[in-house]
């Protein structure tokens, strides 16, 4: 197999490299891709987080890893152009360098390694780079994974090159995995003394400060009056803005101070709503009209669905009502607030068994549930309970960021 894939990774880097030969030399993105990048000095620990998720959980651990050790020094990569650009904004160190992961040749493994130098390599999620993997074999750089999965459907096609995957994921050091169903399927591939059940990084999010200076900011932006009921739909997908605008009909009907403010998973959709909201006779503004005649907020624009799950009563996460598997369920409850979906959450099924058993938030089987479970909500016959700052689990960023930091003293 290990033939095969790199006839294909190098034909697929030799494509890349005479298609993008004019940005190679300006963009920092494809500089990644073909090795020609700058790290620095020295290098604790190289982290791979491919993209936005990936990016956004491997923050937990960083700033763990920094709190106690403030002079550590990472270089991070990641695989797309949006998980690239979110670590280039967050993480802003002289003790943290942001490149593109290279294209996995050998010849752009052995430079990005000789630029990096690592002591330790990181990789988020289950990212499996053979020719990463070989080179820091080869220069006896230790492996280790963080918040390794496996779902049923990945282990099938593992088992189909069942001798190849072994042979790769045997030369890790350490697999920390999120469930024990994660850690059965990584012993069809790897030794039980490889495997360790971490839990979920992704759990270990800060929680968004609320303060009431804060919300009533946003209620203001949104020309929304400071005692009136808002419901945030986030994430939202073809098929849902129907079921939003029915809802809205009907919540309106009973509590005049019902808003709704819809903000679509991908905006270039907004033209699409406008007119799904028009033949339903609903009156609506985009964010930030000054105007405050209508109930409804289109959101037009992206980076504000986390301020606005701040300013909301009750939040729904598209996504779940249609057969997309799934949206962030995660980021109300760092807001403070609670959250609904529907039955498709095959994306997302940790948090939404994390949300339903700590009762901040619930699923709900179909629109007219929605509708039924926001008037519960809005009359007090529903309650949620709220996350609060003395309840943070840590337990998965702590532990990992323990082992590292141990393994970093032995190498």
């Amino acid at each position: 197999m290990l033939f095969v894939y790199n006839l294909l990774i190098r034909l697929v880097a030799f494509v890349s490299f005479v298609a993008k030969q004019s940005k190679i030399k300006t963009d920092a993105q494809w500089q990644g891709r073909f090795a020609q990048i700058e790290s620095l000095a020295t290098v604790d620990l190289w982290i791979h987080a491919a993209s936005v998720g990936e990016v956004k959980v491997i923050g937990h651990l960083i700033h763990y890893l920094i709190s106690q050790k403030e002079e550590i020094k990472i270089h991070l990569t990641t695989m797309t152009k949006t998980g690239y650009e979110l670590a280039c904004e967050l993480y802003k160190s002289d003790n943290l360098a942001v490149t593109q992961f290279p294209f996995d040749t050998k010849a752009l493994m052995v430079k990005t390694f000789d630029i990096i130098k690592p002591k330790l390599l990181v990789i988020a999620e289950t990212e499996i780079w053979p020719n990463c993997i070989l080179e820091a074999e080869k220069r006896k750089v230790p492996i280790v994974l963080v918040n390794g999965r496996m779902s049923s459907k990945a282990f099938k096609r593992y088992t189909l090159l069942q001798k190849s995957f072994s042979y790769l994921l045997k030369k890790y050091n350490k697999l920390f995995v999120k469930s024990s169903e994660d850690a059965m399927r990584f012993l069809t591939f790897a030794n039980e003394n490889q495997i360790q059940v971490a839990g979920d990084m992704k759990f270990d999010a800060p929680l968004i400060e609320r303060t009431k200076e804060k919300v009533d900011g946003i209620r203001i932006a949104c020309g929304i009056e400071f005692d009136s009921y808002i419901l945030v739909a986030g994430s939202t997908r073809p098929g849902e803005e129907e079921m939003l605008a029915d809802l809205f009909l009907k919540m309106i009907k009973v509590h005049k101070a019902f808003n709704l403010i819809i903000a679509p998973r991908h905006i270039e959709r907004v033209d699409e709503i406008k007119t799904i909201l028009q033949k339903k006779n609903i009156q609506f503004k985009l964010y930030g009209s000054s105007s405050k005649h209508e109930s409804v907020i289109l959101v037009d624009k992206v980076g504000l669905l986390q301020n606005l799950y701040l300013a909301a009563d009750l939040t729904f996460v598209g996504g779940t009502l249609v057969g997309i598997g799934g949206h962030n369920l995660l980021e109300p409850v760092w807001a403070g607030v609670p959250v609904m979906f529907g039955d498709s959450i095959y994306n997302v099924n940790e948090s939404a068994e994390y949300i339903m058993n700590n009762n901040y938030g619930m699923q709900v089987g179909n629109s007219s549930e929605l509708i039924q479970k926001v008037q519960s909500h809005i009359v007090g016959d529903l309650q949620f309970a709220t996350k609060s700052s003395n309840d943070l689990e840590n337990s998965a960023t702590r532990d990992i960021g323990d082992n590292l930091l141990e393994l970093l003293t032995h190498v």
